[in-house]
């Protein structure tokens, strides 16, 4: 994976698993739905199967692994790319499905195959989605 960072700010972005069939957030440990009753950011955050953060117009490259229970169906799995951001003294979270953010709105999006822009500014305003880029290279589970 790799990061660019184009913002000032300290945001920090992640993955969680979520399946699709039962549209939950996924514990990769145990291949459960994480299900906590919790705000989702909170499951996305304790269940990320990657978070970090990059400083501004620097690039990060990144080499991860990623061990799934075998209980997990990778066929009904998506990478759900999430997005914290710090300012005024408190925090917000962004999520890639947009019914799902406070505002309603679009702060996170597959700007090309593998490639995803986030925002942290309010969606409702013009955004440019390039806060922090993420690019995907290659994924493989075992």
């Amino acid at each position: 994976m790799s990061l660019y960072g184009n913002e000032n700010k300290n945001n920090t972005i992640g993955l969680a698993l979520f399946d699709s069939v039962i549209g939950e957030i996924i514990d990769p440990n145990t291949g459960l739905s994480a299900n906590t009753k919790a705000p989702w950011y909170k499951d996305a955050r304790k269940y990320a199967v990657w978070q970090g953060s990059v400083q501004n117009r620097r690039n990060r490259s990144i080499q991860t692994a990623l061990s799934l229970n075998g209980r997990v169906d990778p066929d009904s799995l998506a990478l759900m790319p999430f997005m914290m951001t710090r300012g005024n003294g408190r925090a917000s979270f962004y999520a890639s499905f947009d019914n799902i953010n406070t505002d309603g709105g679009n702060h996170i999006a597959e700007l090309s195959r593998n490639t995803f822009g986030f925002e942290g500014r309010n969606a409702r305003n013009p955004h440019d989605l390039d806060d922090v880029i993420l690019t995907v290279n290659s994924m493989s589970f075992s």
